[in-house]
């Protein structure tokens, strides 16, 4: 093949990319923001709503909302609303473009790496259109996954093209392209690490010694990017203690973790979010399967590792890029989720594209497309339907507690959107759920709260908002139904409509009343200690914090 004519060929598979990808997620443009963390990023935050000035960039760049430093992510979305007034298109479409962009350096770095332009196509197809990656898409606050994925992977390429022709503007270039993917989100703090496997194949340049040298100051800011990481879901208590999730669980749970996400990458089936981590189900049997499953893997790898080198190259890339988001500490109260694949699961995707490209070439030509398509066609299917699911709150979290079992928070989510369509008796059959699962939950019972004073039940919402304020007696009051900031996927009100104020102001009193104290109005600089006062409190723990 000609220089020319692989040039077409890469521009065509460029082009169909992008058409599959629009194809798959050009219609989360109409979808609404989702209560669950949408809102608290975006849609409610004021530091978004305020012009953009030295005040706000000084705030990006310093604060730990949501447990997260990522001043390059708040940029972003702090440019979606400028140039789309707040309106859900905007973001969702930049995060498409960006899902784009990413899939096109995918197919690049691929395609330079190894000079293979059918199977580096079909890979980053797959990276693409994978079901799995649709929470990554469709949810405006994983903007962080987008973002720093794309500047991740645009680092690498930059690297691939030192290492072909060293000089100090391209080593400079990885840097500040890697340091961006960290401020972004810091999913690819193991990157020199990526690299090094890299080294091993395609680049087959591995030196143990010298591998790690030329990557010292990858490595140094790959510990600066964890260490404020750390810090930052510290800041939020984020991180679950031992005694809520001991080592031996969080241990169990990365094994059966690791195992059901390549489940789920061949059989793409009950996708939810968040999936909770129930300790009693990871019995002995599911840990010990799971754990044979990824030593069988791991013992393939190790046997073929000269004559299928990117078997072993996609197992490695698959633990290392798993790794910061294993468990191991445990950020909130998910078992798993879709979105820690959005990276790792390119390491798969490469060794079973190589692995089959490498038995087709035994077959006659035509089945290599027929092969692709059997894989692709499906899993785009697939996508769409999943991606319809993102529409709103109520779609996406009906289907959720349909495919899943004591998911609490998504009962708290359901919950919420019942509220906001002023229905009140399914919202509080949902919250009422919610509180069997977890019956010290404060968003459960302030939902049933906000649920029964919106209807009128004033006296019994007052009882809830009492068991609310009971379970975090040392902290301000965040209570959903009162606030003025919403909190993070809970009964927040989604209006201001006269009557649900006025139903929130008589609870808010009846509360205050019966704490012997008096309330005060919304706006007011009166206060008194007896009341239940709506204060900015911190977010609570829910799937999207972390990552």
């Amino acid at each position: 093949m000609t220089a020319r004519s692989g040039g077409r060929r890469a521009v065509v598979i460029a082009v169909g990319l992008a058409l599959a990808v629009a194809a798959a997620f050009g219609q989360t443009a109409s979808f609404r923001f989702i209560d669950l963390d949408d809102r608290y990023y975006v849609a409610d935050n004021p530091n978004l709503q305020a012009p953009v000035d030295g005040g706000t960039l000084a705030w990006a760049f310093t604060t730990f909302r949501g447990g997260n430093w990522h001043p390059l992510t708040w940029l972003s979305l702090m440019a979606d609303q400028a140039w789309g007034g707040g309106r859900p298109a905007a973001f969702h479409v930049t995060n498409v473009l960006l899902h784009l962009a990413s899939t096109l350096l995918l197919f690049r770095l691929l395609s330079v790496l190894t000079g293979e332009i059918g199977a580096s196509g079909f890979v980053a197809l797959l990276f693409g259109i994978h079901p799995l990656h649709v929470e990554s898409v469709a949810w405006v606050v994983e903007r962080k996954d987008t973002l720093s994925t794309a500047f991740g992977l645009a680092a690498l390429l930059a690297w691939v093209r030192w290492v072909g022709a060293p000089s100090r503007g391209r080593y400079a270039a990885a840097l500040v392209l890697f340091a961006a993917s960290l401020m972004s989100k810091p999913m690819f703090v193991t990157l020199p690490l990526l690299l090094i496997a890299m080294d091993a194949w395609p680049l087959a340049r591995f030196e143990p010694k010298a591998s790690v040298v030329e990557k010292v100051p990858l490595f140094v800011l790959s510990a600066a990017g964890a260490l404020t990481a750390i810090a930052a879901q510290h800041a939020e208590g984020g991180v679950a203690s031992f005694a809520r999730f001991s080592p031996g669980v969080r241990l169990a749970n990365a094994v059966v973790s690791a195992a059901a996400y390549l489940g789920k990458t061949v059989w793409p089936a009950r996708l939810a979010i968040p999936y909770p981590l129930d300790p009693a189900s990871l019995t002995a049997v599911k840990v010990g399967a799971a754990l044979a499953l990824l030593l069988a893997i791991a013992g393939i790898a190790w046997r073929t590792r000269a004559s299928h080198p990117w078997i072993a190259f996609g197992a490695t890339w698959y633990a290392i890029a798993l790794l910061p988001v294993a468990g191991l500490v445990q950020v909130g109260s998910q078992a798993m989720a879709d979105r820690y694949t959005y990276v790792p699961l390119i390491g798969p995707f490469v060794a079973g594209t190589w692995e089959a490209m490498f038995w087709l070439r035994q077959r006659p030509a035509v089945w290599a497309p027929v092969c692709a398509a059997l894989v692709a066609v499906p899993l785009m299917i697939v996508t769409f339907h999943q991606t319809a699911l993102w529409r709103d709150s109520e779609t996406l979290f009906t289907n959720v507690v349909a495919v899943t079992e004591n998911n609490t928070q998504a009962h708290i989510v359901l919950s919420a959107a019942h509220s906001a369509a002023g229905r009140f008796d399914e919202a509080l059959a949902q919250a009422q759920e919610a509180i069997r699962l977890s019956p010290r939950s404060d968003d459960a019972h302030a939902c049933a709260a906000a649920a029964l004073a919106r209807s009128g039940r004033n006296a019994e919402a007052a009882e809830e908002y009492e068991k609310a304020l009971a379970i975090l007696p040392g902290k301000p009051s965040r209570l959903a139904g009162l606030g003025s900031t919403p909190r993070r996927g809970t009964c927040a009100p989604q209006s201001r409509s006269s009557r649900g104020m006025r139903a929130r102001g008589r609870a808010s009193a009846w509360c205050s009343r019966r704490r012997g104290g008096s309330t005060r109005r919304r706006g007011s600089s009166r206060r008194s200690s007896g009341s239940i006062r709506p204060t900015r409190g911190r977010a609570p723990t829910s799937s999207g914090r972390g990552g």
